[in-house]
């Protein structure tokens, strides 16, 4: 069976393009960084898509595979492999600023390196403890503007810095992050050598249940990596850096979306100590959120340190789940061709060791002598509309409309109710006599809280305004660049923009959508913390001739099989009946 262009890489398209690099650098070791899928461009596979869905006969798409490997420097290439015709389409060599992501293999080396360091021996031996109880924690080194060509990472004991297992039991599965260390270690990767180690800051000084299956079955059909639900249709693609995508999304054979993502996520802390003030990521640039997908038993692929494929298998699951009463049972009046993205933030807070006493206003206490600094999430949705000729809209609520002309930043204002529209100028719903279109109900987030020229805020570029658009451009794919691990910025969205404000109404568009959490931990967030949750929509918005979900059956007592709940007999409970305005919560 042929792959389809969309198809995730496959071991051996990968093995068959890592093979050719090596043959052109033989006997001269390699380290490659990742590898996936290089898209064909948009405008040769449109017109496939279109041939695709009419059951015309496909014309063939040569496969890519894109690559970055290192030589053990701070060297850091580029490469595209047709791995169809077996040739380079594309390899180079990039600028020693930039640095390739971050993987488990060179972490667990670095972790080595730290262990066996006699400096480090001597700290461990300065608090009177075993290695044997030492957790490390590598994380990125992030960015200060001093040495910006040295491939580096720090480690601490949690996260960054340095940590230890419960002294009471040396608990492998024990909380270290709630057993901080008063130090940190930094490595260079390239030498693999600890290069400094730093005693951290004490105070404020800022010098140093299992959802089946229903009981009619599943009514979504799976075809490959084609996925055809009620009147949706979508392909599915797997990479080593966004994770999961969509692409060539319709809905009642109408065209939606070419392709739909989470292209960002970066995460910055309000710890504004030495050198704590460099911690933040770029979770997917600097690592990736395939290659950290959680085994569920795929369609990911990324490579081991030897150049050979390592699968990811079972990380995405289809699954269909009752939305709740609102949606289900009263679809006739709120039927939905809707889209929704879901993000959930939850996990173990990234805590810095603290003076017992001491207060700082950038951090909870969370336990004796731990603190949880305050600290972001913020997200970025790349949306790719399907149709050639599609611009935005901000309007406020009825009386005033405003259609972007050139790319740009866009504001929201929620005092004026304004919505952001997705629009077809060329197509006109004969119902409403308006453009069809997608609306995007957003989250409506904080924005990046950082000072504007901070490190932080140049290497975000996306993170200042909620709604960025752009003139679509085949290898634009993530909005604070290509390259996030160590960035210096000047290479992402706002770097685009700012080199030509082209026009973007009546052309081919991408939608980015920033959105995210403000996390200030409170007590109960450790050590594991509450689940946030956001929600991002792309709604229909005079897309159809009628509400598209009206034909969706009604419930019925025979599928739901409801039961009346009985207090136990002689229990002084409440029946169901006498909750109308007299029932309490405890």
């Amino acid at each position: 069976m042929s792959l389809h262009p969309l198809d995730p890489a496959t071991p051996w398209e990968i093995q068959r393009a890592t093979n050719l690099v090596k043959k052109a650098y033989e006997g001269t070791e390699l380290h490659f960084k990742a590898a996936g899928l290089e898209e064909p461009p948009k405008r040769g596979l449109v017109p496939f898509l279109d041939t695709e869905r009419n059951n015309h006969p496909l014309p063939l798409i040569s496969r890519y595979i894109s690559l970055w490997y290192i030589k053990r420097t701070p060297r850091l290439f580029e490469v595209i492999v047709d791995v169809t015709d077996i040739q380079f389409i594309h390899h180079a060599e990039l600028p020693r600023d930039f640095h390739g992501p971050v993987n488990s293999l060179e972490m667990n080396e670095a972790v080595q390196v730290v262990m066996a360091d006699p400096r480090v021996k001597e700290e461990i031996k300065r608090l009177k403890i075993g290695d044997t109880t030492v957790v490390l924690g590598p994380w990125d080194y992030g960015v200060d503007g001093e040495e910006t060509q040295r491939r580096r990472t720090q480690i601490e004991q949690h996260l960054v810095f340095m940590y230890m297992r419960n002294p009471k039991n040396n608990d492998p599965d024990s909380n270290h992050y709630g057993f901080l260390l008063d130090f940190m270690v930094t490595v260079d990767l390239s030498e693999m050598k600890v290069e400094k180690i730093t005693r951290l800051p004490l105070g404020s000084d800022q010098t140093a249940t299992p959802i089946g299956s229903p009981p009619e079955g599943a009514s979504f059909a799976v075809k490959g990596r084609l996925i055809q639900w009620g009147k949706w249709r979508f392909r599915v693609g797997f990479d080593w850096r966004e994770g999961m995508t969509l692409h060539d999304v319709s809905f009642d054979g109408k065209n939606t979306f070419y392709r739909l993502c989470l292209s960002q996520m970066f995460v910055t802390y309000g710890d504004p100590r030495n050198p704590i003030y460099r911690k933040g990521a770029f979770d997917l640039g600097n690592v990736g959120a395939g290659v950290t997908a959680n085994n569920l038993m795929s369609m990911a692929v990324s490579l081991r340190k030897d150049a050979g494929p390592a699968p990811r298998p079972n990380v995405i699951c289809i699954h269909e789940i009752d939305n709740g009463i609102q949606r289900k049972h009263t679809n006739h009046r709120t039927g939905k061709a809707a889209l929704t993205f879901e993000t959930r933030a939850t996990g173990i807070l990234s805590t810095q060791l603290i003076n017992k006493d001491a207060k700082v206003p950038w951090g909870t206490p969370v336990a004796d002598g731990v603190m949880a600094p305050y600290h972001q999430h913020l997200f970025n949705l790349r949306i790719d509309p399907a149709d050639a000729y599609i611009n935005p809209l901000g309007t406020g609520y009825i009386t005033e409309q405003t259609i972007l002309n050139r790319a740009g930043p866009v504001g929201d204002d929620i005092s004026k109710g304004r919505v952001f529209t997705i629009l077809n100028e060329n197509v006109e719903n004969p119902v409403s006599l308006t453009p069809i279109g997608y609306k995007l109900v957003s989250h409506r987030p904080q924005m990046l809280l950082v000072q504007p020229a901070s490190w932080h805020w140049r290497r975000s570029e996306s993170c200042e305004t909620p709604i960025w658009v752009t003139k679509y451009n085949d290898r634009q794919l993530f909005p604070a660049g290509n390259y996030t691990n160590q960035s210096l910025g000047g290479t992402g969205i706002k770097s685009w923009i700012e080199k030509s404000r082209d026009v973007v109404r009546n052309e081919d568009i991408v939608v980015w959508h920033t959105f995210g959490f403000t996390h200030n931990p409170c007590v109960e967030d450790f050590p594991i913390m509450l689940a946030e949750i956001a929600q991002v929509r792309l709604v229909p918005y005079n897309f159809c001739l009628y509400n598209p979900a009206i034909d969706v059956p009604p419930s019925n007592q025979d599928s739901n099989q409801s039961t009346e709940y009985k207090a136990p007999e002689g229990s002084q409970s409440s029946t169901p009946s006498d909750c109308f305005g007299n029932c309490r919560s405890y």
